[in-house]
């Protein structure tokens, strides 16, 4: 998953020619990794089941049916029913 650092601006070796003891780099690989691990997560989340332990969305649920949506959207009651 990783891949090597290629680059121009860092230096192994100082002026004096003494290695560097430590460096700290952040690149790309910190990106990919995390939305590679992100983007692996298999499960989904809907708006109802985030919010349905919380009393105050629960108006808001209940109205969400198809005669309301139908209401709205002529076609979401024609292909859902």
């Amino acid at each position: 998953m990783l891949k090597p650092i290629k680059g121009d601006f860092y230096n192994e070796v100082n002026e004096k020619g003494r290695q560097a003891l430590f460096q700290f780099m952040i690149d790309d690989n910190l990106f990919n990794s995390l939305s590679s691990v992100v983007v692996s997560v298999d499960k989904t989340f809907s708006t109802r089941e985030v919010f349905k332990n919380n009393p105050r969305a629960k108006p808001l649920f209940d109205s969400l049916t198809t005669t309301t949506v139908g209401t709205i959207l002529p076609d979401f009651t024609e292909k859902y029913g």
